[in-house]
């Protein structure tokens, strides 16, 4: 039932798949996640879909589970257990970065947090701040603003998209009962992922104003091609690889970010 769960969904940006802290944070309910793999809510946006299928699947899930606050996965109206598993943030987590900025999110411009969230090293980051910008990039599009309002997300995504992600033993919440190995594997195969579904949501959205960013929607399909969990540098190989840097520089030059970013400001 992960997939169901809080653990994937993208409005808890401290966790994926075995990557993560040992709780989660919901930044749509504002509560800190004690057993997020128990729990879910209508407005779940699975990490692992992209496109029109994030959006079928969450208009399926809220059918069933309620949108107001989180809910047990296998109990939705038990309400009193589901209570249990989550609390209000009381100001009294340890010193992390990270977290710090996941927890001050929506607080202040929302893009201000994501570029703290940059700035800072480390795959625990990224994680949030992909998670965090598909979110911010699926609100966009549901008000029919323009693809650009993700511009600086894609152009940073785009930068690191064939750099191996560095997974730390502290970084991993869990070990499954598997070998560290392949987890380690696992959990890069799963960031990489979660970067290519970020640059495809953008893409889908350019693909109404006729941008050639749209061309690399089907990105996460192609490298879904080449590798596979256990075999991360092949992905990676076929994203640093000339034909796809070549159509990722016609779809989003560094000339173009630039000129696209200052006409967003004028």
């Amino acid at each position: 039932m992960l997939p169901l769960s809080c653990v994937n969904c993208c409005h808890n940006p401290l966790q994926l798949g075995p990557t993560g802290t040992a709780f989660g944070y919901c930044t749509r309910h504002r509560v800190v996640l004690q057993s997020p793999e128990l729990l879910t809510c209508g407005q779940l946006r699975r990490k692992d879909l992209y496109g029109a299928s994030v959006e079928r699947e969450q208009e399926a899930h809220s059918s069933r589970y309620v949108r107001s606050r989180p809910a047990l996965l296998h109990a939705p109206k038990d309400r009193k257990k589901a209570d249990l598993h989550y609390e209000r943030s009381n100001g009294g987590m340890p010193s992390d970065r990270v977290v710090e900025e996941v927890l001050a999110y929506g607080t202040m411009p929302k893009i201000a947090t994501m570029a703290a969230l940059r700035q800072i090293p480390g795959t625990r980051a990224e994680i949030a701040l992909t998670s965090l910008g598909r979110a911010y990039i699926a609100n966009c599009a549901a008000k029919h603003g323009a693809w650009t309002s993700g511009l600086h997300l894609v152009w940073w995504t785009l930068g690191r998209l064939s750099t191996a992600p560095v997974i730390r033993a502290t970084d991993l919440r869990t070990t499954f009962g598997q070998r560290i190995e392949r987890l380690t594997s696992v959990a890069q195969w799963l960031v990489i992922g979660h970067r290519l579904t970020l640059v495809a949501e953008v893409a889908r959205q350019s693909r109404e104003e006729n941008d050639p960013l749209a061309d690399l929607e089907t990105l996460p399909e192609e490298a879904a091609m080449h590798g596979d969990p256990d075999q991360p540098d092949e992905t990676l190989r076929f994203l640093a690889s000339k034909p796809v840097q070549k159509r990722i520089d016609v779809a989003l030059s560094e000339a173009r970010y630039h000129a696209l970013g200052r006409a967003a400001r004028s």
